[in-house]
This record gives C-alpha cells, structure tokens and sequence, in this order.
C-alpha cells in the first residue's frame, strides 16, 4: 500500500512551521552597581549618584550605603550618564553601558575639593565577570557594522558553539532545542522546536544568546537562549526609511550552473517611528517591513520526464509589524504593551514528490501576539516583573489543482503525485501565559540577588487537514511509454488501473481535531557573593508537564526538578579575572508532534477496487470498500508509563578577564550528556484480546541506551573602541553517539519488542561521530570608522569564516528476503538502513572558509537627519569551494537466495558533485539606501 495513504492526519507536524508557545523568561534590562570611594580607597557613604539616559524615563538617583555601595536595578539597556555629588567632593560625571539581562560594575573614585580632577572611565564591560553564564550580548549597532544578518538568527552565529542557519545547533544540542524569547515571550514553535516568529528586523535592540552555565530562570531547552530585546521610544523623535535590493542577477554563478537566471530586482522597504506622547511619561515604538524573497525551485516532474522550474516567493501578506507602548506610571513602575505579528503567504510549496504547478500548494501562515509587561520596584531592594500574553498563529494550506482529486503511481518509488497537491486545511494554536518575577537584594552573609519566580502556559494545536475532496487514487503507471499523464478535453485518458492491485480512498470528512499541552514552573535562584573574591550562583527549576490528545487522553504527565549550581572565584577581588565552575541541569519542552500523532478524531478511511471505467468518476469504482480504518479504535498507540521529559547535564568550566574597559577575554570547556529523547518506538504483536491478529504498534517512550555527548573549548576576544571593532572566536569540540534525532517521530528502538525482532542491528543504534559534529569553527569580525568633516562617516566590516566539515555516514538500504520475517511484516518495515563498516560518521565532506564585507556610507546633515547607503558582499573572493558531495551507495549481494551477507558498492556519482547545492555560496551582493533622523 502506498506510504502516503495513512499520512494525512499527521500532516500538520511535517507543515507546522509557526505556532510558538508562549512563556515568559529571561530579564529585559540590566543592573549597575559599583562603590563611591575617595581617591585614597575610603569608601563614600551617603553619596548621591544619578542616571540619566535616552532609554530610561526620567531621572533615578540612588543614595551610597555606609560601604559606598550603590545599585540601580530594572535598567533598559543602553548608554547612562552619570553623576555622583557630594559635598566635600569634587562632581563626577562618567559614561556607563548597561547589556541586556547583565550587571555592569562602575566604581567610582570622588577627588576632594582643591585636589587635582580625576579621569575615570566607568566600565563598559562586554562580559559579566560575576557570572557563570557563557553569553554573547549583540546589539543592533554593531550588526550595522558588520557583514552579518540582521536577524535575530543572524544575530546569534557571532556566538562561540553556535553553527548552521536560522535553526543553528548549539554546543551539541538539536537544531530544535533553542529556546526564542522575543522581550520576554517564547516564540519556540511546540511542533519543531525551531524559531517559530519572524520580526521587523529594524525593531531589534540587542540579542542575547546564553549556551552554558544557565540559570534556573531559563528551562525547556537543550541547547541556546536568544533572548531577544525589541526596540522602545525615547524622548525623541526618531524614525528611519530603509530600502534592501538584490538581484540574483548582481551574483557571481555557482559551480556547475547550466542557465543564468533572469534579472529580477527585489525591493524590501522597512520603516521606524519613534518619539514621547507624554516626555518621560509615555513612549511608542512602531515599525514595519514588507519582505518578499524569490528564489528558483523545479518540481520533480512526471516520471521519465523533467521538472518544472517556478519561482517560489515568499512575501508578507500584508507586512510584518511590531508596536510598542511604554508608560511610566511613577519613576519606579512601568507598564509596556507591545503587539508583533509576522503574516506571509507562499503561493507555491513543495510537499510530496511534484509533477507540475497543479501538484503544490498554497500556503499561508505566521500570526501575531500582544503582551503587557508590568516592572516595578516595591522597595530599596526589591522589584517585581510580570506578563500576560496571548498568541494566535496559523498555517492554511490549499491544493494548487483546484477541486480535483490527487493521483499516486503506485509503481513509483518516489511516489510521483498528479493533479493536485497532496492535502488541504489548517493548523491554529492560541496559546495564553502569564508570568511573575520577585527579586531581592538582601545583605546577609555577603552579598545576594535572589529570584523567585513562577510561570504558567497553556497551548492549543488545532488541526484540521485531509485529501482535497476527501479522495486519492492509487494506480499503477501509464499505458503506453510516456510516463506522463495524456490530457484529452483536459481529462488525463492513458491512466493504467490494475483492479487486483489498485485502488481509490476515501476519507471521512475531516473535522477538527485539538491537543492541549500546560506547562507550570517554579524557580529560585540566589547569585550570591560571600565576599571580595568568591561567590556563587545557587538555582532550582521545577516543571510539570501535562499534555492530552483530542478526546482528553493523558499522553504524558510528569515533573522535572532541575538543579543549577555554579561557584565563582574572583582571583584579584576587583571583578576584573574570575574562574567559575558550573553543573546544571536542563530539561527540553516536548515537541507538541507527539500530542497530535496521538489524535483520535482524524479521518477514518475506505478502500475500494477498480470497477472500470474514467478513474476520475466515482461510479468507476466499487460501491462497498473491502478495508475500512477507524482511528478512534485503533489500539496501536502507547505511551510508556515512566515516559520522562529529554534531559541534558551540563558541566562547564569558565574563565573570563575583564583585561582593559575595552578589552575582554573568555576562555571555557564544556561537557554536555544528552538523555532521554522522546522517540516512537514500533513493533509487531497480537492485537488485544486475539492469538492471531498481528498489529503494529507505536510506542511513545525514552531511548533506551542512547549516548550523545559534546565536548568543546571555546575562546573568545573581544575589543569594543570608538573607530575599531574586533571580535574573535574559536570553538573546538566533538560530538559522539548513537542518537541523532531531535524530533519525536523517529525510532531509536524501532522493533525492540512484540513478536518480531530484525536480523541485523539497526542503523540508529550504532556510536559514532553525530552529523552537527564539527571540530574547528574560527570567525573573525573586524570593523573600521572613518568620520570626514564631523558629518560623513564610512564604516568597514569584514567577517573571516573557517569551519570543519560535517561528517557523514557510508549508508545503503538493506532488503531482507520474504523468507527472513514473517508475512505480518508491512512492506515498509521490510529494509533497514545499514553501514559501511558498522561505523556511524565515516566520511567527512571538505572543510570550508570564506570572507564577507560590507560598508556603508553615512552623510549627516544638521548633525540630526542621516542619509546612509550600505554594500553587502558575501564571499568577496568568490572562492567556490566544494563543500559537499552525493554519498549514494548500493548493496551487492553474493548469493541472491541469501541476503544476510552484503558488500556495499560506490553509486557512480560517489564523491561527486551533482549540482550547484554542493559547493558553497558564490559570491552575493545587496544594498541598501535609506534616511534616518
């Protein structure tokens, strides 16, 4: 029977490309704290120290303790001036940078009256020297910088550990173990686990990516936090108009490629606003972008036959927003009310294997979400943090063939589709969260800053997917030898109908089916300094997952207690060279697949035999079906009882030194031990209650035995200057295992029970090198600022990128004889995916470097209104390097009668290139032009 036939209620995990969950976590501001003292060491106490800044409201003072400490906690990020007066003491006045979610230490030495003045140069600290966290803070200054995305995702691969695309691996995790904070609301989509909100990319203020040494504030992740931090108003008015070109045409041609593709100018206008509608009350941020992508993409096309090429354009349906009010009600509490929303449709996708236009579909999809964000301070030494938001995000989909039915041949493999895509309907997920932080700076054996906080979320995937007219036909091939459809009146007449063989399905009507996924979390923590030289970062997270299929059933229902345990020792006791050791544990959010793969109310089917007659006419086909599915009495569908969620132990080892204010440096080793994937086990046993009827079974259930360990020294320098930018980072790690799956579809322990057993181990089983394994990763950023007359300015940026090749496996497909297994075994289970050697991870494609540049112009008139042009060149060199290579490979088998020995045989394209996708980018070029005041 053909492999798409039982797919359909399943769909929405292989579509859902949006939909996050929504939580809260992850601070949105900073902290400055530091100590007055006078220039002879003597601490200052009852010192005034005042702050002021474009991105705060109003002016907060704060009064020095009896040991000339001082702290202003809830600061947005940004750059401060500050004051400290006191009489007796000559006025200070210092510049301090505030990072999102870290604590900047500014110590401050007052000169007495009559002494001489005293320079001082608050820190601008890049690294938190008092943390165990491995961070990389970016802001949207110095993406403007650099030639880098200035997307969030871009945004994070300037971080050590951190490799591939929008959905990078990080340290050994899954490309779906991120976890994607959007100003404090997780925008992780629950199908996927990949980034499930696209933003206005000028909205962006800083990104914040965490990897190691994270604190229990944080859970349900694996691998990064990017915590991103979107852009509010000031008491000024500020607004931009930016335009981005490109051309494919403007590219350099990749290896290989047969046709230069026709010029097509794409424009993407962005556009900011900004400004008080009450001074240092009441502020708004809105922007917007319209982005529309067009690349070249071919359907497979007809067998025997060639594809059809068609550009697939993505564009926004109508634009992608972001709009932000922020309310001092008092100096100390502030209500924010944001809404995002990324709405886009794609009048092409590719799903299943595509003759012609008519066998894609549409797409629409994205969504938005609003929050209200309350921060305050209730006391001296106490703030409180809370949200509420609410999402609703979707996906639609529409067959590209209008109302007609779709077509498999049954003969083909690849299972060639005809006359219209593959399935029709939608996937919504309202989601509702609410969060609360208390933090509390108490002095008591040293100093402390404790966090308590809690968070409570709910989310709904509803699905409702099915063939387009509720039909499918199954045939097998064409009369005659074309291998395509003939069309006669625009009806395809040369359809071969096998009525012993083949068939017509017919579903239920769909209706919609709902999982509901709850998650509740608790936390403390407490970074505590005992003295000048050690500290510690003390947390523990607990969770309780719950989650049920479309008629009520509990398909997993556990808790989870995570501790975080960190110390820190300062070696000069000036928070300038710290050493810190870190343990943690972190547990990954189950992907929300697993819920709707254990749905009830999809459609139930019948089968029914070819009766004779146009193949298009239900009156061709038998009136009674000879198989009939309900899924709602299916009882093939188990979840282990001591199902756990997928855990990661974490040791890391840090030093950092804070070597100039300018100048920083972070040297750190990592171990991660990844356990208890959520995997689908399968296996054949006697249906309930019988002694003959063989069913197969899916069982929801943790990899048993599974190893998957990374280990990686990472290297970071960074110089921060008012002309020169410099950034270096090296990663060296390995990633070993058995395990190579983020998703809970897979089979780790596929038929390790029930009746039937394979001959041989499976592929999934064998340890070896992981594919995200990538032992050398080197970036370099360096970025230069020219100023010409005080109101022209060039900025050039350059980014230097080597990394190791990614490993791959010598594989082929092992076909056991009838006679090998039992008849109850579905033609699908009759092969195995088997190794060269038994080794996982064999070969290695090539490794790669290159080198990007980009630099802009900026004219500024009246010192206040810029007009600016920017250059992007991605491989400036246009060095087209191989990266890759086609792995096929085959199995020879001495005896045909005896297929338990094999030899594997290179396909003759083995180590070749077969196309442009294996080397890597040629040469790019982009521009942007815009005004900005």
């Amino acid at each position: 029977m053909h492999k798409s036939l039982f797919s359909i209620g399943r769909v929405a995990a292989l579509i859902a490309l949006g939909a996050p969950i929504l939580l809260a976590d992850g601070a949105q501001t900073g902290t400055i704290s530091g100590t007055v003292k006078s220039t002879a060491g003597v601490p200052l106490a009852g010192a005034t120290v005042q702050i002021q800044g474009p991105s705060m409201q109003g002016t907060r003072r704060a009064a020095t303790e009896a040991n000339g400490e001082y702290r202003f906690l809830l600061v947005p990020p940004g750059v401060y001036r500050a004051t400290v007066t006191k009489d007796g003491f000559q006025p200070l006045t210092v510049s301090i940078t505030v990072a999102l979610n870290q604590t900047t230490r500014a110590d401050l030495p007052m000169a007495a009256v009559g002494a001489a003045t005293v320079e001082v140069v608050a820190s601008v600290s890049t690294i938190e020297t008092e943390s165990v966290t491995n961070q990389t803070n970016v802001t949207k200054e110095l993406v403007d910088r650099l030639p880098v995305g200035r997307t969030y995702q871009g945004m994070m691969l300037l971080t050590p550990g951190v490799t591939g695309g929008s959905n990078p691996t990080v340290l050994g995790g899954y490309s779906g173990s991120n976890i994607y904070l959007i100003d404090g609301v997780d925008t992780t989509d629950p199908t996927t686990g990949t980034f499930g909100l696209n933003l206005a990319e000028d909205s962006i203020e800083e990104v914040q990516v965490l990897t190691s040494g994270i604190s229990a504030e944080f859970g349900r992740f694996q691998g990064a936090v990017a915590n991103v931090l979107t852009k509010s108003g000031s008491n000024k008015w500020e607004g931009s108009v930016r335009y981005n070109f490109s051309n494919v045409a403007w590219n350099a041609d990749a290896p290989m490629t047969t046709t230069k593709p026709p010029s097509n100018l794409v424009k993407t206008p962005f556009v900011t606003l900004s400004g008080p509608i009450l001074k240092d009350r009441l502020w708004f941020f809105a922007s917007f972008q319209i982005p529309k992508t067009s690349s070249t993409q071919y359907t497979t096309g007809p067998l025997g036959s060639g594809g059809v090429a068609f550009d697939r354009v993505f564009k926004a349906d109508p634009q992608w927003y972001s709009a932000k009010l922020t309310w001092a009600m008092t100096p100390n509490h502030t209500l924010i009310l944001q809404s995002t929303g990324d709405p886009a449709i794609i009048p092409y996708v590719l799903y299943g294997t595509t003759t012609t236009l008519d066998t894609t579909t549409k797409q629409g999809q994205g969504g938005n979400f609003y929050s209200l964000s309350y921060r305050g301070m209730l006391g001296k030494n106490v703030t409180l943090e809370a949200k509420y938001a609410k999402q609703e995000s979707k996906i639609e989909v529409w067959g590209n063939g209008g109302n007609r039915w779709i077509f498999y041949d049954q003969n083909d493999a690849a299972g060639r589709q005809y006359e219209n895509g593959p399935f029709e309907g939608y996937v919504k997920r309202p989601r509702t969260q609410f969060n609360l932080a208390l933090s509390w700076f108490p002095e008591a054996a040293g100093s402390h800053e404790i966090r308590v906080g809690m968070d409570s979320q709910k989310t709904d995937s509803k699905n409702k997917f099915g063939a387009i007219g509720d039909t499918e036909v199954y045939f097998s091939g064409f009369t005659g030898s074309t291998g395509y459809p003939v069309f006669s009146n625009g009806i395809p007449t040369n359809y071969n109908i096998d009525p012993d063989y083949d068939f017509l399905a017919v579903y239920s009507h769909p209706v919609e089916s709902k999982s509901t996924q709850k998650f509740t979390a608790i936390y403390i923590n407490d970074k505590w300094k005992f003295n000048k030289n050690w500290g510690a970062n003390i947390g523990l997270r607990y969770e309780k997952v719950d989650g049920t299929n479309d008629v009520g059933q509990n398909i997993w229902n556990y808790n989870t207690v995570s501790p975080r345990m960190g110390l820190t020792y300062d070696l000069d006791g000036d928070s300038r060279r710290t050493l810190s050791l870190f343990y943690g544990v972190y547990y990954q959010a189950p992907w929300q697949d697993g819920l709707d793969q254990y749905n009830k109310l999809s459609q139930s089917y019948s089968l029914y035999g070819y009766a004779g007659g146009n193949p298009h006419s239900r009156s061709s086909w038998d009136s009674s079906p000879f198989y009939t599915f309900n899924p709602t009495s299916d009882p093939g569908l188990i979840t282990a009882p001591d199902l756990k969620g997928p855990r990661t132990n974490e040791t890391t080892l840090i030093y950092k030194w804070q070597v100039t204010s300018r100048f920083s440096f972070t040297a750190s080793g990592v171990y991660k031990e990844f356990k208890d994937q959520i995997v689908q086990a399968k296996y054949y046993d006697y249906a309930p209650g019988s002694t003959t009827n063989v069913i197969k079974y899916f069982r929801l259930e943790n990899a048993k035995n599974s190893i998957r360990h990374y280990a990686g020294l990472m290297a970071t320098g960074e110089y921060r200057g008012d002309k020169w930018y410099f950034m270096g980072n090296y990663t060296y790690s390995e990633l070993r295992g058995n395990i190579d799956q983020g998703g809970i579809t897979g089979s780790f322990n596929a038929f390790n029970r029930g009746l039937w057993i394979p001959a041989q181990p499976l592929a999934g089983n064998l340890n070896g090198i992981l594919g995200a394994d990538q032992p050398h990763v080197l970036r370099l950023f360096l970025a230069r600022r020219a100023t010409v007359l005080d109101w022209f300015t060039i900025d050039n940026g350059f980014r230097f990128t080597y990394s190791s090749g990614t490993p791959y496996n010598i594989a082929a497909t092992w076909s056991m004889l009838g006679s090998q297994q039992p008849s109850f075994v579905l033609s699908s289970d009759r092969s195995q995916t088997v190794y060269y050697g038994n080794v996982r991870g064999l070969g290695r494609f090539n490794s790669t470097y290159g080198l990007d540049y980009t630099v802009t112009f900026d004219w500024a008139i009246a010192k206040k209104y810029h007009f600016f042009l920017r250059a992007d060149i991605t491989n400036i060199l246009n060095h087209q390097e191989q990266a890759t290579w086609s792995t096929s490979s085959t199995l020879a088998y001495p005896s045909t009668s005896d297929r338990s020995r094999y030899y594997f045989v290179p396909g003759s394209t083995f180590g070749k290139p077969t196309g442009s996708g294996n080397y890597i980018t040629p040469r790019t070029l982009g521009f942007s032009a815009g005004f900005k005041f």
